[in-house]
């Protein structure tokens, strides 16, 4: 795999092309300042990073490289089919789709006071109880309008009670069980239950020593997680399509809507001639004239019925709009048709029939190469040579590169800057102090597309076992410098 030299000026570090954001790497911004040292100080300057003024050379390239990563980052945040976080947040905002925050699972539980008969009930502001897993649920008693308890506990009594949150917010579930008699049979009337056993549901004891007793029944109403990005921007476009007046915007927001489909790409194609595609969804599709291209990412998994999606694509059409097979060019065949192309028979009479066809899109996994530099605070594993992630930061790495690569459009590019950007943000620094420095990435073997990866109607896949890393030693001990070599993938280009 060959790297991509590209000289770029010091005065081109950000620039604009075609509505895109092209943004320098720390390689080439480092080579623009040796060139531009050189050419006031002479070419016989030493800047190699065992001198004082290489390794200022090199602090500078990573301050000018880490500010156009933020303008870059910056830039991104302002398409909704890329941002994330907050900045994602904003966007839905503007359509009325706020993001479905986190919330407690609750739960229902019977209270049994095993005080004497005669003893007073008991009257607790909030109880504490705690499941199998160490999790602490909390219930808090009510006040009437003059400040007195709304719910007590009778000896010799069960009492239910309901919203018992859990303190950790998610999903978290907790299982009830039936109750319990003194032979050790399971019913549901509670008048037969032995309070004298251990609840055996989920949620069993309370936190602090009371003659209270608890038994949950039934199980909790599991809480919700943070919706992702994904799922935000999913339902986002749900929304649009719902509220549509195109056909086009409404095929893809109710495409949308089906939960086994992820991610949408349809072209319509009005004109009287063939048309090609160009990247990012080049996938050497020629678009039938009048006629429109669907592709689809199914969720992971997931096994789509045809005739459901066929019928929805067809009822949603416009009479007279044609769809177009996946791979249809000069060279087609429709008897052998290529990986991935889908296709269902609308039988409209005995005789007459229409095809609907459609893309799903394949998984695809070009190889990535990440170069970073090691400071003397980083965390070495135990192997230097090439292994799966072993060590926190290594995971840490691999963990957040997954997650915005398993986010990148079927339509849009894998951009070796972001890359470069998520790596780095990976860095758990210590006392302040950076553990590594980005050096370097690419992604596949074309020059053209090492910095700018189209996804070309495929979605990138890759599991954690594709994630090697390697260390160089510059000496018998890791020093400053030395470097650290991240494969993502074959070499299958």
């Amino acid at each position: 795999m060959a790297m991509f030299d590209s000289n770029i000026d010091y005065t081109k570090f950000i620039q604009f092309n075609g509505g895109t954001l092209r943004v320098a790497t720390f390689v080439e911004i480092r080579d623009a300042l040796v060139r531009r040292y050189k050419e006031i100080y002479g070419n016989d300057i030493d800047v190699s990073t065992a001198s004082a003024d290489g390794q200022y050379i090199n602090e500078i390239a990573l301050i000018i490289n880490n500010i156009v990563n933020v303008f870059a980052y910056a830039y991104n945040q302002l398409d909704p089919s890329v941002a994330t976080g907050k900045y994602l947040d904003i966007l839905c905002s503007y359509n009325n789709v706020q993001r479905i925050n986190q919330s407690a699972s609750q739960a229902e539980l019977y209270i049994y006071n095993s005080a004497p008969a005669r003893s007073p009930d008991l009257q607790p502001e909030f109880l504490l109880f705690s499941d199998r897993s160490g999790q602490t649920w909390k219930w808090i008693n009510g006040k009437r309008t003059d400040g007195t308890l709304l719910t007590s506990f009778p000896p010799q009594t069960a009492t239910l009670i309901q919203d018992v949150q859990c303190e950790y917010l998610g999903a978290i579930q907790a299982q009830g069980s039936q109750f319990v008699d003194t032979d050790g049979n399971f019913t549901d009337n509670i008048e037969e239950n032995d309070w004298n056993r251990e609840c055996p549901g989920w949620i069993y004891q309370l936190v602090d020593a009371s003659p209270l007793k608890v038994w949950q029944y039934q199980n909790a109403i599991v809480g919700n997680e943070e919706e992702t990005d994904e799922a935000l921007r999913s339902r986002r476009y749900q929304l649009l399509g719902n509220q549509s007046v195109s056909v086009l915007e409404g095929l893809h927001g109710s495409l949308l809507n089906i939960s086994g489909i992820q991610d949408v790409f349809i072209i319509n194609n009005p004109r009287g001639e063939n048309m090609s595609l160009s990247d990012p969804v080049n996938d050497t599709t020629e678009v039938l004239a009048h006629s429109i291209y669907i592709a689809l990412r199914y969720k992971d998994g997931v096994t789509m019925d045809k005739s459901m999606l066929g019928k929805l694509i067809y009822n949603k059409l416009t009479p007279g709009i044609g769809t177009t097979p996946f791979g249809y060019n000069s060279s087609y065949n429709p008897e052998n048709p290529s990986t991935g192309s889908e296709s269902y028979v609308i039988q409209r009479t005995s005789q007459i029939s229409y095809t609907v066809y459609w893309k799903k899109c394949q998984p695809y996994k070009p190889q990535i190469v990440i170069i970073m530099t090691c400071n003397s605070n980083y965390d070495y594993p135990a192997t230097l040579n090439s292994h799966i992630a072993t060590t926190d930061v290594e995971k840490n790495i691999v963990k957040n590169l997954q997650a915005h690569i398993n986010e990148i459009s079927i339509d849009s590019y894998m951009q070796a800057t972001q890359l470069l950007n998520v790596v780095q943000q990976s860095d758990r620094q210590k006392d302040g102090v950076s553990t590594f420095f980005v050096k370097s990435g690419i992604i596949g073997d074309t020059a053209a597309t090492q910095q700018n990866h189209p996804a070309n109607l495929r979605y990138f896949s890759y599991d954690d076992s594709d994630y090697k890393f390697a260390y160089s030693r510059s000496s018998e001990s890791m020093t400053y410098n030395d470097i650290c070599t991240i494969t993502i993938g074959e070499d299958n280009e």
